[in-house]
């Protein structure tokens, strides 16, 4: 298959984000969706702090307007992708068991 990869340059990273029916999500009505989303980090830049390629991270849904992509990822399948800058990443999530 064939298209780009993006290597994110200064601050800005590159997200595939998790789809809205991912099992994971909750179902919430459109009035009260909130105004943030999730991904899994494509690329990141090398101003880039404490973020990398891999993370599960929560960003401002409306950071990405006009920053949709169609790119290649690291399985070489053509996947939609956002850009943004490190500043719209609230936080990074990860997965924890029950004690």
């Amino acid at each position: 298959m064939s298209g780009y990869r993006a290597t994110a340059l200064g601050k800005n990273v590159f997200i595939k984000p998790v789809p809205k029916e991912h099992a994971a999500h909750f179902i919430i009505p459109d009035a009260y969706e909130p105004a943030t989303d999730s991904g899994f980090v494509a690329s990141a830049g090398p101003d880039v702090v404490g973020i990398k390629p891999g993370n599960l991270v929560l960003y401002d849904r409306f950071a990405t307007t006009g920053n949709e992509f169609t790119l290649l990822d690291e399985d070489g399948e053509l996947v939609p992708m956002v850009r943004l800058h490190s500043d719209f990443i609230y936080a990074t999530l990860d997965r924890v068991k029950n004690a």
